[in-house]
């Protein structure tokens, strides 16, 4: 997830930067509303093809609420068989590059300590 892409329109815009460095890729692209919901009126998800060693520059509509545009966030989704997909966000202002960061992948799971049976465990 990315979360606080600018809306308003003199917020700036955002742009995903994808790209499939291996094998030929697919991500579905969801932009939601800051309670995580698609607004009335949003985009629906797109799904994006991304040819092998290629990449794609995909603008970021942001969704409305109550009439107008507000912050938003985006949720990336690779598809089933989706080679890997590399990811980057532009925020630009009034022309002006604010902003070029990686997109990081979320955990999908957490790694916990082994758990033993011990009163002694929690000692020095």
């Amino acid at each position: 997830m990315i979360a606080g892409n600018p809306g308003a329109p003199g917020g700036g815009t955002s742009v995903l930067v994808l790209s499939a460095p291996k094998g030929a890729a697919q991500v579905q692209v969801t932009e939601l509303t800051a309670t995580g919901q698609s607004a009335a009126g949003a985009s629906a998800p797109r799904t994006v093809q991304l040819a092998a060693g290629h990449s794609v520059v995909l603008t970021l509509a942001a969704p409305r609420q109550g009439g107008r545009s507000s912050a938003f966030a985006v949720v990336i989704t690779p598809m089933a068989g989706s080679g890997p997909v590399y990811a980057g966000r532009v925020v630009t202002q009034a022309g002006v590059v604010r902003s070029i960061l990686p997109v990081m992948s979320s955990l999908t799971w957490v790694p916990l300590p082994a758990v033993h049976s011990s009163v002694t465990t929690g000692l020095p």
